[in-house]
């Protein structure tokens, strides 16, 4: 086993999570957004169809709040809950710790000897363990996109500051 390839793999591997969910955070709340603004929107549509002079046919509005009242109560559903989302943002602080200790594992692994530089990697390893067990109960959905714009970004970091 090379200790000095593992560090940097498990380094990226916690790059790319941390970013990944920096990316998804932006996206769940984006979406969460909209809906509510589309809830209100067609909420208040069913308040103007009351009006005569509102052109709108109340079968439309009617069936368009009945979609809005049904969204709404599979809103948790569809979507994380504000509770997911601190969690999110906490599974995002352990990543960024994971990393920044894998990086600076790996920026001083000439100065140690392989066995202090594998010890120490596989105690971060272990440590390692608290991100899986939050992840898996999040449950993060992946998208192609936000994975790709991921990737992009990690090797942005990557070939800025680790040129070759």
């Amino acid at each position: 086993m090379n200790v000095r390839n593992t560090i940097w793999y498990d380094f990226l591997n916690a790059k790319f999570g941390g970013e990944y969910l920096i990316l998804y955070l932006k996206r769940e709340r984006k979406v969460k957004k909209w809906f509510k603004i589309l809830t209100i929107i067609f909420s208040a549509g069913g308040i103007f169809s009351a009006f005569k002079d509102f052109k709108i046919p109340t079968i439309i509005m009617l069936s368009a709040i009945g979609v809005v009242q049904i969204a709404s109560l599979l809103e948790e559903h569809i979507m994380h809950s504000e509770n997911d989302m601190q969690q999110i943002c906490k599974l995002r602080l352990m990543y960024l710790d994971w990393e920044q200790e894998l990086e600076k594992l790996f920026s001083n692994y000439e100065s140690m000897t392989e066995e202090t530089a594998k010890g120490r990697l596989f105690e971060l390893r272990e440590s390692s363990k608290k991100i899986e067990e939050l992840d898996n109960k999040i449950n993060i959905r992946i998208y192609k996109s936000l994975k790709d714009k991921t990737d992009q970004d990690v090797r942005n970091y990557i070939n800025t500051y680790y040129p070759q």
